[in-house]
């Protein structure tokens, strides 16, 4: 079981029932004694860089992705992009607005919506090294990418900060 205590800028969450060997939390120990072994360790969790992450995403993301459905010619002049298939430019469009509405839900409750930070995470993660760092390595990356590119770190650096990993890969017992 665990439980929520507010400090000013960091919320402990206290967990009990926690094996911790080599990083991961796992139950070795407890199955391996019957149950008799009983560790609690903190685990900090940056509320307000969460709330930050949501707000960034819903004033970014959802500014882009409604200018990518409705007032395309706007985003590609902002960002010095080529013209694209309307429909490309539309999917793109609503798929970076989903996350800004779904980071709504985020404001309300944190915890419940970090696997929307965590999917913005890994897929920006992935774009900067699969796709931009082979272009850039071999000379052909596009300017306009440059923007994009400085938003993206930002996420990353943002999220890498705010996602409270120990929470969300501890084992929580069950009551």
């Amino acid at each position: 079981m665990y439980t929520i205590g507010q400090s000013s800028k960091i919320c402990k969450v206290t967990v009990k029932n926690i094996s911790i060997i080599s990083g991961i939390r796992i139950y070795i120990l407890e199955s391996l004694f019957g149950g008799g072994i009983k560790m609690s360790r903190e685990i900090k969790v940056r509320l307000g860089w969460l709330k930050f992450m949501y707000v960034y995403t819903i004033v970014i993301a959802g500014g882009v992705g409604l200018g990518m459905i409705f007032v395309p010619d706007v985003i590609r002049f902002v960002f010095s992009m080529p013209n694209q298939d309307p429909i490309i430019l539309g999917m793109t469009g609503s798929l970076i607005l989903s996350f800004a509405i779904l980071s709504i839900f985020g404001l309300r409750d944190p915890l419940k919506f970090i696997p929307i930070l965590m999917l913005q995470l890994s897929y920006k993660t992935i774009w900067l090294i699969v796709v931009i760092l082979p272009l850039l390595v071999s000379g052909r990356l596009p300017m306009y990418t440059i923007s994009i590119i400085i938003i993206f770190v930002t996420y990353v650096i943002g999220d890498l900060i705010a996602i409270p990993f120990s929470h969300i890969f501890t084992k929580r017992s069950e009551v």
